[in-house]
Parts: C-alpha cells; structure tokens; sequence
C-alpha cells in the first residue's frame, strides 16, 4: 500500500526526534545483494520516561529515493494485541509486541534482501500525550544496497567453508561421543547381568540404609524390614527388597506369622504392607513369588479372601489385627491408604 503523508510528516517533523523514546536499527545499513540479510528494528521506550502518556501503535514505513511517498511495511496497534499485520507483499517475516506504558518492539527481516529493500525507512510511534492530543513520534535510518566485488564473493566464500569444516568437526566430535556412549552402556549391560548377585550381596551388607527402611527385626536366620516409604504396586515393593537381597515376605507357618504380627505391632508405624503371596489363576489358590512355593498357612481376615481375578495378591493388615486381606497387585490397592513393603532377608544378608 503507497501511503502519502505530507500532512503526517509535516506534524511528525513539528515533534522534536528522540532518539530515547524512538529508535530505529538498520542491520546491515549496506546490504551486499545475494550475500547479506536484512534486519530493521524499531524499539519504543517506557512512555513514563517520555511526553507520550501512552503507546498505541507502532508503525514501520518506507520511501525509495527519500521520497515523500511511503509504503507501510508493518503495524502493531495496541487494541488488537501483539499480532503483527504485515501490510506488503514482500517476502519478509516480522514481530514484535506492544504495551501501552512499557517497552515495545517492531522488527523485520528479509532473508534475501533486493533492490526493492533500499530506501529511507521510518518508525512512527502514536498516542496521546497527557492532555489527550495526538503525537507521532519517529526515527528513522537508511538502506542501500550493493552488488558485491570479487573481494566480498571471495570473503563469503572462506565463511562458508569455515562454517563447512566447523559443522563436519562437530559432526566427528558427536560421531564419536555416540560411538564411546554406545560402548560403555553395552559394557554397563554386561557388567551388571554378570555382576547382579555381587551387587545385591554389596547392597545387602551396607545396612539397609535407614532412609529406606525404617527399622529391622532379626529372628532365627530370617530378618524383616519395614519400607519407609509407600508404593504403588506390588513390583515395586519387590524390586526394593531385591536390590538388599531379600524379597517380599513370605508367611510359612503361624510362628513366623506370630514373629511378623509381633514386628508390625511394636511400635505400629504403618496400616498396610505388601507379602509375597499372589494368587494362582485358580481361584482360592496362593503362591510365594520369590520361593514359587504353594502357600499352606493362612489367616485371613473375615470375608477374605475376596473372590474374583482382579484381586491377586494378599496384603496384611492393622484394623483386621494384621490378619490376611486380598486386594489389586496395581496402582494403590486402597483407595486412601498407603502400603508399605514388608522384606524378609534370610541370614547371610543382616
């Protein structure tokens, strides 16, 4: 769009350029046609700071020639938001953002630049001062434009290789990262299927950390612990007995279940704990998952076990006198409690 405004400049150039309220950027002020881009920004100052009391918009033109015929590139207008409106047809991207009292910002950029580029360019920033007149505020920078030498095709030509070389340096270096990463997980893989029983012996030895387990109680060639913690499924409540060398606990007769009662209760510090029992897809049928033994001793609590193939694994707890109770092995069995892992570690691990 050619927009003339004679009567607009004539006003703009009454009002005295500031180059603290407007400020226009032209990067590069040559352009060397084929080589370079172009950028043009217009950055608007605080209006505390300035005679516009507020900022309403913001507008990027330009004239070929330094003639008083300019063509409208860009606008941001306060009451339609941050959205730039590109008014040609160049190929141009542009952003920026408004604010009526704070700082805004208008840029353009031209990737491949022409003739067509090269001008005057003006930034105009409008609103009113403090009694409600209307002021234009602008600045303004100039383009031209080059056909570049033999000298500049030869200095862009060294950038580009050097940019070239850099990249396949950078390249190699990742190639080769990749490579040793790619090694050292394969060997991480084999050390530790090779070496697991050695680090679960290791864990096992360093105590039972107590940030983990919040206490032990050793009987016979048997040692329980209780989880700090509460989990969520019954797998991950094993894998943390596995990792110190033991497993979920697994209840063989009423004298370790006296044992196991006797431990939750002094003091009772949980409602709810894991044991290693699951149910077979037999209904009424249980068996340890460590062991793969059948379980033979039972104290279920009343109404259990819980018919259905939803309900799996068996559970002891507080308000039933830490008798059995069956529930989901997945996600939290109870709908507001937290159940803890209950470990059995055999001797050589306490």
């Amino acid at each position: 769009m050619i927009l003339l405004i004679v009567l607009s400049l004539c006003c703009v150039l009454s009002t005295p350029v500031l180059s603290t309220v407007v400020r226009l950027t032209a990067s590069p002020t040559v352009v060397d046609l084929g080589l370079t881009s172009l950028t043009v920004r217009c950055d608007v100052s605080d209006s505390s700071q300035n005679i516009l009391s507020a900022v309403v918009a913001v507008i990027v033109s330009r004239s070929a020639n330094d003639s008083r015929n300019y063509t409208e590139l860009a606008s941001l207008n306060l009451f339609i938001g941050h959205q730039v409106h590109v008014l040609t047809s160049e190929a141009v991207t542009a952003n920026g953002s408004i604010h009526s009292y704070g700082h805004s910002f208008l840029e353009l950029h031209w990737v491949k630049p022409t003739l067509a580029q090269a001008g005057h360019y003006i930034c105009t920033a409008q609103g009113p001062d403090e009694v409600g007149h209307n002021i234009n505020m602008i600045a303004d920078a100039y383009v031209s434009t080059r056909q570049p030498g033999s000298d500049q095709l030869l200095e862009r030509i060294r950038e580009l290789d050097l940019d070239l070389k850099l990249a396949n340096d950078k390249l190699a270096q990742f190639n080769m990262s990749l490579a040793h990463v790619a090694r050292d997980v394969t060997n991480l893989s084999t050390g530790i299927e090779a070496n697991r029983q050695e680090i679960l012996n290791i864990a096992a030895v360093n105590n039972r950390p107590t940030w983990l387990f919040s206490r032990n109680y050793v009987v016979g060639n048997y040692s329980y612990s209780v989880s700090k913690y509460y989990y969520s499924n019954v797998a991950t409540a094993e894998t943390l007995c596995n990792i110190y060398g033991g497993y979920l606990a697994e209840i063989d007769d009423a004298d370790e279940y006296n044992v196991v009662k006797n431990f939750l209760n002094n003091p009772r510090e949980v409602n709810y704990v894991y044991t290693g029992a699951y149910g077979e897809s037999q209904e009424g049928v249980y068996k340890f998952k460590h062991s793969d033994s059948p379980v033979y001793f039972y104290r279920w609590a009343l109404g259990q076990p819980k018919n259905g193939t939803e309900y799996n694994c068996v559970y002891l707890e507080s308000n039933v006198d830490w008798e059995m109770t069956v529930y989901r092995c997945h996600l939290y069995p109870l709908a507001k409690e937290e159940v803890h892992a209950l470990c059995e570690f055999p001797s050589r691990f306490r």
